[in-house]
């Protein structure tokens, strides 16, 4: 079946180049086409002077635009707000001035979507002197657009305390993407300029512009990563009192801020409240609320609402049970988890092994750990360390280098304590060697190690010999390595049985 490919056709594939950055194969393909015998149209030129101008190429985009005129396809508004914007947007405040004449020359008047365009442009380039110059040039052209424009340019541009100075001076509504661009980048910062956030919301409300839903989550988020649970608070009343429900992300953000802060009482409080307005939780409120008060009996209330577990709500839940050692409940969990084809991960698999060697259960630690690699979970360096550690006969080092898993410090810890508490030194200084060579860049640990090992079997000079390699290592001593160390006031004398 022959299709023929049209202008239309080929705009499509530059501007799909264009967006992968691929100007120079947009080009090519458009000399393909010309060569084919489709002469092009202004949107086939506007595309591709877009492409050059957002990469910063705007010789090229001015050889195009000449090249269309040669062709008698005159640029019409929307190339030269393109050509305006992308000079500015690259810094070039003067030809991008230059272009505003020209098609002003042309009989094309720029329009507030051109100035716009000029006036973001220069300020994301850090051009903000020539963009405030070029705003008060306007006169009684400049326009409404024109102030937000500026507002929403210092935004982008993270500017934010001018961008909030030129919003409080505007006593009339803006764009709502104005306000969210504003909002959002103030909701990034710190604490004044959530407060500043705020503000905001306020004054959007006074000029009875509504805000997005995700607004208030949004702030509400913001006062939480802050750690002002109270502000918080006191934003959930303001709701309140102007009859807003907050979302469910709203719920669930403060819920957990409240956990964060151990207030376990207010976050089951509002727990209950969200449902009560209506507000149905979902597998994540649910996670955060059984991470913090794992004897919260759920079950039977996510199954009503069909509130689905997911690995996450599991890893946490087994996580619980593992450090309260409730292997019992945390086997029903990894049960139900299978029931549900909802496969367990390295995490959940590493905390169970590592529970049970702490409950001194070898073997069903070891158990565990053959099942998982029969799921096809490959193990990480955790859970062979975990396993070295309580099982310190298992030999790891064939297997480990069969699955290209690589030791690091913690497991190279563990081969030279276990050598030091048989009082093998020869060994251990062995295993610490191959750690140095393997690139891997010990702490203070392994050193210390070394050091309680020589004491142990008598090899003070030894001991301090390590003791110096540390320091000059640049490692800071710790607590036991100074207890451990070659200098203390209580050793008496002895003789070292290696020098």
């Amino acid at each position: 079946m022959d299709i023929t490919l049209d202008k239309v056709c080929y705009n499509v594939a530059f501007d799909a180049l264009v967006k992968l950055g691929e100007v120079d194969e947009a080009i090519k393909l458009f000399r393909e086409m010309t060569g084919e015998g489709i002469a092009p149209d202004v949107v086939n030129y506007t595309t591709l002077i877009n492409g050059c101008c957002l990469q910063g190429r705007c010789g090229d985009a001015f050889d195009l635009m000449i090249e269309m005129d040669g062709t008698g396809q005159t640029p019409d508004i929307v190339t030269y707000n393109v050509l305006a914007g992308g000079l500015a947007r690259k810094g070039f405040a003067e030809e991008a001035f230059e272009t505003l004449k020209l098609m002003e020359a042309r009989g094309v008047k720029p329009t507030f979507v051109t100035r716009n365009m000029v006036i973001e442009g220069l300020i994301a380039a850090g051009k903000t002197d020539e963009a405030e110059a070029f705003y008060e040039s306007l006169g009684h052209e400049r326009s409404r657009e024109n102030e937000a424009s500026m507002v929403k340019g210092y935004a982008e541009a993270g500017r934010l305390d001018q961008a909030f100075e030129r919003f409080i001076r505007l006593d009339f509504p803006l764009p709502k993407n104005v306000y969210f661009t504003l909002f959002s980048s103030l909701c990034a910062g710190d604490e004044d300029h959530i407060g500043k956030a705020q503000y905001l919301l306020e004054r959007m409300w006074k000029l009875g512009v509504e805000p997005g839903k995700s607004m208030y989550g949004m702030l509400v988020g913001a006062w939480c990563r802050v750690d002002n649970v109270r502000k918080a608070h006191q934003f959930l009343k303001v709701l309140g009192g102007r009859e807003i429900i907050p979302d469910l992300y709203t719920y669930t953000t403060m819920i957990n801020a409240y956990c964060r802060k151990n207030e376990l009482k207010e976050a089951h409080a509002l727990f209950k409240e969200m449902k009560r307005v209506g507000i149905k939780p979902d597998v994540v409120t649910y996670t955060v609320l059984l991470n913090n008060i794992p004897n919260l009996d759920t079950k039977r209330e996510m199954e009503e609402l069909g509130v689905e577990p997911d690995v996450v709500y599991y890893t946490i839940m087994i996580d619980t049970y593992c450090r309260l050692n409730n292997l019992k409940k945390a086997n029903a969990l990894l049960k139900d988890m299978q029931r549900r084809e909802i496969t367990p991960d390295l995490f959940i698999y590493t905390i169970m092994i590592n529970t049970y060697c702490r409950l001194n259960e070898r073997k069903q630690a070891f158990a565990l750990f053959k099942e998982m690699k029969r799921v096809g979970i490959k193990p990480d360096v955790v859970t062979y360390t975990v396993l070295l550690n309580n099982i310190p006969k298992l030999d790891t080092k064939e297997e480990m280098e069969a699955l290209d898993v690589k030791p690091d410090v913690f497991y190279y810890t563990v081969l030279i304590d276990q050598q030091c508490k048989i009082g093998d030194l020869k060994e251990a200084e062995r295993i610490f060697g191959e750690m140095i060579e393997s690139g891997v860049e010990p702490d203070a640990a392994p050193f210390t190690a070394l050091i309680a090992c020589c004491r142990k079997t008598g090899y003070l000079k030894e001991a301090k010999r390590i003791f110096d390699l540390m320091i000059e290592s640049g490692i800071k001593p710790d607590r036991v390595s100074y207890r451990n160390g070659p200098v203390r006031k209580a050793d008496t004398p002895m003789l070292d049985k290696g020098d």
